[in-house]
């Protein structure tokens, strides 16, 4: 196809031809980037890099094990060194298990790939002596991820697992399953200075040594009690010391102060441990590892003292969100928000936080009272000054009562929070209030807030994904039923304005009926008068 034949996307240069191809809707399926490259040689080299840029691979569930995308990527990077320098995002999940029936019944050539990757190894002068060399030889799935991720020198976001077992939780040791050794390869230890985000199982990544130099964004999945008992006090874990964002998955066991107390451990340990004075963003997932239903529990769930924990943070973090665990029985989840007390009674010392994110358990219980008086409850005052977006999960109907806090005392005062915005309300059917009972009927409290102070506010309902702005919603509501009044009133002024014809016509019907009776009364004198005349002829007859 010569120059003049060829459409003119064909003339544009590969760097505008890859970010053309990089906005094609890709981020977990990449379909589009699989047949764009099997459009044209043209398209070909732009089209793999874009897929191969950012390496989201499939994850399959623990139950029904697959063939690990990990595999089939490590043999195709094998065969293309080149495209292993464009990837700069990687998600994999990996077990510590052979894989050799598994891949003989989905028909996978795992021989071939373990032949290849021991003499990559031995290339790279790890021996057969090498845990890491008999790892791969005895095809333990999690040694051929150990190779995926060397053969990467350009990361910059990596989110990774190993497993001890398909349907376990996640290995406390990851680097010996991916290794084969307690220590990373040096090319790993420099390599992954570059990362900018890493989410990772556990604490384990950070005591290896890995030079972590840019890493601004970390993610650890499972922080229970036995991974505080395991740090080594303030700044043992290497690498976070330039952390800006931190989300945790945390065991509720943390808010069991009588529990945590008996451990001799708290969550702050984490937080020091890490040593990220930088940080600005904390969100963390409480999961329920401990507690079934059903259990004859006299067990409390402080939040206070749960929330206090984040005190170290309090001069530089501008979000916190804490959120809960959905499961697929809601009840679970109503049983442990049971358990919540001692909400947490002000958050004024968050001086730099903006956003917050909390069940509503957290900050006032339910059904609370305005008169327990100052230190029982979070109000809208207590709440950090420069608070701008608050979401109060799973709340219940007292919200609306507690809400007025938001509204000065005295006519003319400063708003509560001069630079609040934003109220969410989280629902769910199953647990606190329905979003439907304050999408419904809803309260002018709403509309006050929206008019007088700028802060809006909305019911998000979880299960449908459906949001309404509750001002909004009230001054529809207010329209409607002006509009109902105003014909119902218009209706009544119809029936009175025919009343009044009727009786007029009435009025109309007796005046003729008194007009006739007026005419008879005429003919019947005309009638009597002759009588009278001829009783006077008589008279003289006597």
């Amino acid at each position: 196809m010569t120059p003049f034949t060829e459409p003119p996307i064909y003339w544009l240069p590969e760097e505008l031809l890859l970010q053309i191809v990089s906005h094609l809707p890709d981020s977990a399926a990449p379909r589009h980037l699989k047949r764009l490259c099997l459009v044209s040689h043209r398209f070909l080299p732009a089209a793999q890099e874009a897929l191969h840029t950012t390496a989201k691979l499939f994850i399959a569930c623990g139950c029904h094990p697959e063939v690990n995308p990990l595999l089939r990527l490590l043999r195709t990077l094998l065969n293309r060194p080149d495209l292993a320098l464009k990837v700069k995002a990687l998600r994999i999940r990996t077990v510590r298990k052979n894989v050799v029936k598994l891949c003989e019944d989905h028909g996978f050539d795992l021989q071939s790939l373990r032949t290849r990757s021991l003499a990559k190894l031995e290339e790279l002068g790890y021996t057969k002596s090498n845990p890491w060399y008999r790892t791969i030889q005895n095809s333990i799935e999690s040694g051929f991820a150990g190779l995926l991720l060397l053969l990467l020198p350009n990361l910059n976001h990596l989110d990774f697992w190993v497993k001890d077992h398909h349907r376990g939780p996640p290995s406390s040791e990851c680097i010996s399953g991916l290794f084969g050794e307690m220590t990373p390869p040096n090319s790993i230890i420099i390599g992954w200075s570059g990362l900018q985000h890493l989410t990772t199982s556990d604490t384990h990544v950070l005591k290896s040594g890995i030079q972590l130099d840019s890493l601004t964004s970390l993610d650890l999945m499972t922080i229970s009690i036995g991974t505080i008992l395991r740090l080594n006090g303030p700044g043992c874990l290497q690498g976070a010391e330039n952390l800006q964002s931190l989300s945790l998955t945390v065991s509720i066991q943390f808010a069991d102060r009588l529990l945590i107390d008996k451990a001799e451990v708290q969550l702050a340990d984490l937080f020091d441990a890490l040593g990220c004075s930088r940080l600005r963003s904390l969100t963390m997932m409480l999961i329920n590892d401990g507690y079934h239903v059903g259990d004859d529990l006299t067990t409390q769930l402080d939040a206070g003292y749960f929330m206090d924990q984040f005190n170290g943070l309090k001069g530089g973090l501008e979000t916190l969100g804490i959120t809960l665990e959905i499961t697929d029985d809601e009840s679970e989840l109503e049983w442990l928000l049971d358990m919540v007390a001692h909400p947490k009674r002000s958050l004024k010392h968050f001086t730099a936080m903006k956003h917050l994110v909390a069940p509503q358990a957290f900050l006032f219980s339910p059904g609370f009272s305005i008169f327990a008086g100052a230190g029982k409850f979070c109000r809208p005052k207590d709440l950090p000054p420069k608070l701008e977006k608050l979401e109060i999960l799973y709340p219940h109907e007292d919200v609306e009562y507690w809400a007025t806090g938001f509204i000065p005392n005295k006519p003319g005062e400063k708003k509560v929070l001069s630079n609040f915005k934003e109220l969410l309300l989280t629902c769910r059917n199953e647990v606190g209030t329905p979003a439907t009972h304050f999408a419904t009927d809803v309260d002018k409290i709403w509309w006050t807030l929206w008019t007088e102070f700028g802060i809006e506010v909305y019911a998000f309902d979880q299960i449908q994904e459906s949001r309404d702005n509750l001002g909004e919603v009230w001054l529809e509501e207010s329209m409607e039923k002006t509009k109902s009044d105003a014909k119902d009133q218009w209706g009544d002024e119809d029936e009175d304005e025919d009343e009044d014809e009727d009786e007029d016509e009435d009025e109309d019907e007796d005046e003729d009926y008194d007009d006739d009776d007026d005419d008879d009364d005429e003919n019947i004198m005309d009638l009597i008068d002759p009588l009278e005349d001829m009783s006077s002829l008589i008279e003289p007859m006597d």
